[in-house]
């Protein structure tokens, strides 16, 4: 058994013990010591009580840093109001809480754990037990309602076993119901984007501000692609063929989304992928214009753009730069010439590439995986941008010392 394995084991053993669950006693609870380690906790003391929907623990540590008392979060948490926009994600979701054990934990983690003002600990500290951790300053902010409907989302998912992506997708997309302006703000962030990391992806956890940002808007793209509402709705209400438990592919899931949508564009193919599925996605979001002749782009309504040019030089990104599996970046044309006409650096196999031609009306794009970029002629009315999409399981490396 590693470290992790035996601090869990040492984890479990004492919360055996009939004491650690008094009232008024020292509980244990989660801190974290960076985003990508989930393994770790430590013991702090609190306090056990209850609001009207809620088992509340409120920690020592939030105690000093916030200063409420236990009756200003039960009030505060007693005003909320989750069950109507929930219920439109998660059918029958107040009768479903009833049965869940799920404790809010009001604590002050914002020092250990920076990136997050909120999170959801499956398992703990037995399988039948979770935790919903809230910064304690969430409480005097209007994020709250947010940012509990996301984390009770996530409380109501676990028994599916989604990939994880989609169980992101529905918590954010819930969040962004109580939130109007986190949709928005998710968009803002993409338009400074060069490099877009795969929002499919099903590792725990699930980092990065620009991966939850694509995820969201990939959310968007879906709706309004394919559904009327959010396909998930349906995936959750699709029994018996979805139970809870079940181990879902992302094959089986666009499949699924593929033959219940009603609204699909015609260049959608019957067997839908995630590789042709990221691709729309990603020329939708470099061309932003409707395709009329539906030759294979979405137009995602209230997207404005990018904000930012294409990649114009490779150095200034480091040494290299890793493309991981279904993620893509923007280059200047100029960059993917010099990159691409110098005796093939990468296997062809890897990678789908396209050139988007475009002016203010009209626009054009070009397969370039087997373009003779010598014979290529610019005009000069014209605005270009080169979209390179990793399609092949593992990274790509791109060398940037070999380019200008």
């Amino acid at each position: 058994m590693n470290l992790k394995g035996i601090k869990h084991f040492i984890l479990i053993s004492f919360l055996g013990m009939g004491s650690v669950f008094a009232e008024n006693t020292e509980r244990l609870m989660p801190s974290y010591l960076n985003d990508l380690d989930f393994s770790y906790y430590s013991a702090q003391p609190g306090t056990s009580f209850y609001s009207r929907e809620f088992n509340i623990f409120y920690t020592q540590r939030a105690v000093h840093q916030c200063q409420l008392s236990e009756n200003d979060i039960r009030d505060k948490l007693n005003s909320l109001n989750f069950w109507a926009n929930l219920e439109n994600a998660i059918p029958m979701a107040k009768e479903k809480w009833i049965n869940l054990d799920v404790t809010i934990a009001i604590d002050g983690f914002s020092t250990l754990y920076p990136s997050r003002s909120s999170y959801f600990l499956e398992h703990f500290p037995t399988h039948e037990k979770h935790i919903i951790g809230l910064d304690c300053r969430l409480l005097k902010t209007p994020l709250l309602a947010s940012k509990i409907a996301h984390e009770m989302v996530h409380a109501f998912l676990q028994p599916h076993q989604l990939p994880i992506w989609l169980e992101e997708m529905i918590a954010q997309t819930v969040e962004s119901d109580f939130n109007l302006d986190y949709l928005k703000n998710a968009k803002a962030y993409i338009a400074k984007m060069n490099y877009f990391p795969n929002p499919l992806l099903n590792k725990k956890p699930f980092a990065g501000s620009d991966r939850y940002a694509l995820n969201l808007l990939l959310s968007e793209y879906l709706r309004q692609a394919f559904f009327k509402s959010h396909f998930w709705r349906d995936l959750l209400t699709a029994a018996p063929t979805m139970n809870p438990g079940d181990d879902f592919s992302n094959a089986e899931l666009f499949s699924f989304v593929r033959k219940k949508s009603k609204t699909a564009p015609a260049w959608v193919p019957r067997r839908l992928d995630e590789k042709t599925l990221l691709k729309h996605f990603y020329l939708a979001l470099v061309l932003n214009q409707q395709d009329q002749n539906q030759r294979g782009v979405f137009n995602i309504d209230g997207w404005q753009g990018f904000q930012t040019p294409p990649v114009k030089s490779l150095r200034s990104l480091g040494d290299s730069i890793v493309l991981e599996s279904s993620s893509a970046i923007r280059l200047d044309f100029n960059l993917a010439k010099t990159l691409f006409s110098q005796n093939k650096p990468i296997d062809k196999h890897l990678y789908e590439i396209f050139i988007i031609e475009s002016s203010f009306n009209e626009f054009r794009i070009t397969d370039a995986k087997n373009l003779d970029w010598s014979t290529y002629v610019l005009a000069p009315e014209k605005t270009y941008e080169v979209l390179f999409i990793n399609s092949a399981e593992s990274n790509i490396v791109i060398p940037a010392t070999t380019y200008p």
